[in-house]
């Protein structure tokens, strides 16, 4: 297997398999999240905690494929020209948006079902064709690409400086992967929860035109919640990112090493 291939079949599977574990995993909390970012009334019930499940899971081995993928073959790429640190940011950058437009129109169905929109990914799909037609599907798109790029570039340049850091010689262990994607992961969330919950608002507004675009729905947030308005929901988001960081870097580096040595 070429060098290519080989690192495409490693993304697609080590990416995918973690992903789909994490979101299989933080689903109920990510609805609790989204639920409290809406200011939806919809009480949580565990039997509703994994309304909208299959649907975000059939999104995890396209935006698997289109992130890692896209983020280690420009980063393979670019070591060879530029700094580390530059090459970490611009990979996450192209990454982030190649796996945004990908997985917005999941997100879409998936949230809007979260906070009670919507009891059926079927009748979801539909209604948001029917009101909005196909670029219903792509509401938030540039939000959520927005929120990602920084989001990304943040976190993997935390998370690839830590592994790069001094650790005797040798390769970090599982448990630093898993301490090293928490503090990626939180600190990655932490600043950029103003996009996750403008995104949130964007997405779930189903059609009626309250919030607009990224820097009107800010400004609306804002002037109605001031600065504490914006970071609504940052502890909560904060740590679901930590442990969502620490199983999907834990589960991706296990799996990656392990097809690698079995020369898959």
């Amino acid at each position: 297997m070429t060098d290519l291939l080989s690192t495409l079949y490693v993304s697609l599977v080590a990416g995918g398999t973690a992903g789909a574990a994490v979101e299989t995993i933080i689903f109920p909390f990510d609805s609790i999240k989204i639920r409290l970012q809406a200011n939806s009334n919809l009480k949580f019930k565990f039997s509703n905690a994994y309304k909208g499940l299959p649907y975000s899971l059939a999104a995890t081995f396209p935006c698997a494929a289109a992130f890692w993928t896209s983020y280690s073959m420009l980063k393979n790429y670019l070591n060879q020209y530029v700094s580390l640190q530059l090459s970490h940011t611009i990979s996450a950058m192209v990454a982030s948006a190649c796996s945004g437009i990908v997985r917005n129109p999941f997100d879409v169905v998936k949230q809007q079902m979260q906070v009670g929109i919507h009891t059926k990914t079927s009748s979801a799909l539909s209604r948001v064709l029917q009101r909005q037609g196909f670029k219903g599907l792509w509401i938030g798109t540039a939000t959520a690409i927005y929120r990602d790029i920084p989001f990304n570039i943040i976190q993997m340049i935390v998370y690839e400086w830590l592994n790069g850091k001094d650790y005797g010689g040798k390769d970090p262990t599982i448990f630093q992967h898993l301490r090293n994607g928490a503090i990626a992961g939180g600190i990655a969330a932490f600043l950029t929860t103003p996009i996750d919950l403008a995104k949130t608002k964007l997405v779930t507004d189903g059609g009626k035109g309250e919030y607009l675009a990224l820097t009107q729905t800010l400004k609306k947030i804002y002037k109605e919640g001031g600065l504490p308005g914006l970071w609504l929901g940052w502890k909560y988001r904060t740590v679901l990112t930590m442990a969502g960081g620490m199983m999907f870097f834990g589960s991706f580096e296990t799996l990656k090493s392990h097809i690698k040595d079995n020369k898959y």
